[in-house]
C-alpha cells in the first residue's frame, strides 16, 4: 500500500467492489447452512414476520420488508456500502444498511469492518486534548502583592434624554 492510498480514502483496493444482485442473495440464501431449510415446501417460519417474497421476479427470504443477507455475503454488502457511502461512520452506516437488510448481529459485523478500514483510521478527525492549567501560586502573607487598577473612571458621553 503505497502513501497516497493512506492519505486519500478513494484509493483503494475497494475500487474494484460491486454491489450485490438479489439473484446472488437469492442463490446464497438456498445455499446457507441456516436459511435454507425455510425455502422448502413445509417450512414453517421461526418468526410470523419473515416470508419468502418475490421482488423483481426473483424470490427471497425477508424480515419485516428487508432482505436477510446470508453469512457468506455480509463482508461484502458492508465493504460496498462503505465504500459506495464514501466511508461514513458505523453508525450511519449502519443506520443506511439497516433500512433495506437485516441479518443477526449487523452492528457487530459493520462496526467492526470500520474500526479495520484503515483508510477510516487514517481520515479520522481526532478532538484537541488540552492540557491542565499550571498550578497556581498562592500568597499567604497579607500585602506582599499589592495590585492596583489604573485604568478609569470611565465617562460616557452621549445625549441626554
Amino acid at each position: 500500500m503505497t502513501i497516497w492510498n493512506l492519505m486519500f480514502a478513494h484509493h483503494e483496493e475497494e475500487d474494484e467492489v460491486y454491489p450485490l444482485t438479489l439473484p446472488e442473495i437469492a442463490d446464497a440464501q438456498r445455499t446457507d447452512r441456516e436459511l435454507k431449510v425455510y425455502f422448502k415446501k413445509d417450512a414453517t417460519m421461526p418468526h410470523k414476520d419473515m416470508v419468502i417474497q418475490l421482488i423483481e421476479d426473483t424470490k427471497v427470504l425477508c424480515k419485516n420488508g428487508k432482505v436477510i443477507i446470508p453469512t457468506s455475503l455480509r463482508r461484502r454488502a458492508v465493504k460496498w456500502y462503505h465504500h459506495y457511502l464514501q466511508h461514513p461512520g458505523h453508525t450511519c452506516l449502519e443506520e443506511t444498511m439497516r433500512s433495506v437488510m437485516y441479518w443477526k448481529g449487523m452492528h457487530t459485523t459493520i462496526w467492526k469492518y470500520v474500526k479495520t478500514c484503515q483508510s477510516c483510521q487514517v481520515n479520522e478527525r481526532h478532538s484537541q486534548k488540552y492540557g491542565h492549567l499550571p498550578p497556581k501560586l498562592v500568597i499567604t502573607t497579607p500585602w506582599k502583592a499589592l495590585c492596583v487598577d489604573l485604568i478609569g473612571p470611565y465617562f460616557l458621553k452621549g445625549r441626554t434624554a
